[in-house]
């Protein structure tokens, strides 16, 4: 598991070490860059005497980029260093002196040599962006800004070159990208060496893009610093063990809990059934669903265990958490009934059209005395609403939005996307990087939210169920073949990875 942080407790995190622990900046930056090189030579390149173009600013990212390419060089491989006329600060400087022991390398100053400097970068096998990193507060301009847009159109002719960001890509930074009208001047990685902790902004879903390739590389620092200095936790696939619920060998479907699911309209009754469907193959015993008389019959055909129940009853007696609002609809009654369903106490996920309704509740929080019961599953358009923020704030700024959502509502929330961020009302945050298309189609959510209420009602921790579901989820759609699937093939997925 691999720890996240935003810029400014990043570099909080780099002068504790140097100035309590007694780190030299020099040592520190050696590591990381030996990190980095270590993904770079494990890149597949064609060519047995691999060109590298090693793009560097003033600052330590620039020292870190010096110090792969002095390592480059030291293993064979042709390098060339891309400056700029700026003075360098006092640690890249010493860089700067070692990788003068190695007169093989060339040096273009872009200013002077541009021509020369679009030729080595169209030339290149890779590409390393060590230009800018974490502290950028304003937008790349003059000779920096042609750098970044040259390293983007080679990459973008030359099918073979892999561009490789050090710690971030250049330009990016949380400011520039909430100043922004949509896009941004930004190096678009194939691969970025992200030196832990990793910069949390580079799984806000609207920056996600610009990052390719997360590789983590490793500074040094102490594990308690980095722990104590950590603001979230990614989570893998490889992870998933951990969080499912273990069963015990004499378990039977009484004892694997019950799981009651309110959903569908004469609109969208698939939704119904795919949540059901969806919580059948997680660790729940049995699986009840509460559906309007509309869709009754149409439901009936396609489920056959699962008991099927009108949606004006209340949960069965031994029900262990309730699903709320998967094509639900709007429709008058379902805020009395949604409310109804709350006051039982249950732990309850709600998705959909339950998300909609729970802004305009006079208490969407519940009894915050109580221990967290509930999952929020919003998309971004949902998760928008419950907080009153615009989509675009919300994607660039997912982690503080999200956990301000998960406080004010006291629920894990799971702000799901192409990178979903599962937010506990005491602070905990974790990561889990989608990026899989073949999970971005219709009933997809509705399947995400079976699981996870098949994990709730087996056993009532909402954050290791919303965990557990989540990985699940992103697994079945890992396991597709192809991106053409239909939300009712990833219940078969799910079937073959419980």
């Amino acid at each position: 598991m691999q720890y996240l942080a935003a810029a400014a407790r990043k570099q909080q995190l780099d002068r504790t070490v140097q100035e309590q622990c007694g780190f030299p900046s020099i040592v520190l930056m050696e590591q990381a860059a030996r990190s980095c090189w270590e993904i770079i030579r494990g890149l597949e390149v064609s060519t047995p005497q691999p060109r590298l173009v090693v793009a560097v600013g003033p600052g330590n990212n620039g020292g870190d980029g010096m110090a792969i390419a002095r390592l480059a060089a030291h293993h064979g491989w042709l390098v060339t260093l891309l400056h700029t006329g700026s003075a360098w600060k006092p640690v890249p400087q010493q860089q700067l002196e070692m990788l003068r022991a190695y007169p093989a390398v060339r040096w273009l100053q872009w200013e002077l040599r541009a021509e020369e400097s679009s030729r080595a970068l169209a030339d290149a096998d890779v590409v390393v962006d060590a230009v800018f990193g974490v502290g950028l507060t304003r937008e790349p301009a003059g000779t920096y800004a042609e750098i970044l847009a040259e390293i983007n159109r080679q990459r973008s002719r030359k099918q073979a070159q892999t561009v490789v960001a050090i710690d971030v890509p250049s330009g990016l930074s949380h400011e520039l990208l909430s100043a922004a009208d949509g896009s941004i001047c930004c190096v678009q990685a194939d691969c970025t060496a992200a030196v832990l902790p990793i910069d949390s902004l580079l799984y806000m879903p609207a920056a996600r893009r610009y990052a390719g390739r997360i590789c983590p590389a490793d500074a040094g620092f102490p594990p308690e610093q980095l722990q104590q200095y950590r603001e979230a936790e990614l989570v893998e696939l490889q992870d998933l063990p951990e969080w499912r619920v273990s069963l015990a060998a004499d378990a039977y479907k009484g004892s694997r809990g019950h799981a009651c699911i309110y959903a569908g309209s004469s609109r969208y009754h698939g939704a119904a059934v795919l949540a059901a469907l969806a919580a059948g193959c997680g660790p729940a015993g049995r699986v009840t669903l509460s559906v309007d008389p509309s869709i009754d019959q149409v439901v009936r055909t396609r489920l056959l265990s699962c008991v099927v129940q009108s949606s004006e009853q209340d949960p069965p007696a031994g029900t262990t958490a309730v699903l709320a609002g998967p094509g639900w609809d709007t429709i008058s009654g379902r805020g009395e009934r949604l409310q109804q369903l709350l006051a039982l106490g249950l732990p309850t996920v709600l998705d959909g059209d339950a998300l909609t309704l729970l802004p305009d509740f006079p208490d969407p929080a519940g009894d915050t005395g109580q221990v967290v019961q509930r999952v929020l599953t919003p998309h971004p358009g949902e998760l928008s609403r419950l907080v009153g923020a615009p989509v675009p704030r919300v994607l660039r700024d997912t982690a503080r939005i999200a956990r301000d959502a998960a406080r004010r509502y006291y629920a894990v929330v799971v702000a799901k996307g192409h990178v979903t961020w599962i937010c506990h009302p005491d602070g905990r945050m974790y990561v889990v990087d989608g990026m899989e298309p073949r999970l971005a189609i219709a009933g997809s959510g509705d399947v995400l939210a079976g699981c996870i209420a098949a994990e709730l009602a087996a056993d009532a921790d909402p954050l290791r169920a919303a965990l557990a579901g989540v990985l699940r989820h992103r697994a079945a759609g890992g396991a597709a073949r192809d991106t053409g699937i239909a939300a009712e093939q990833l219940i078969e997925l799910l079937r073959r990875g419980s």
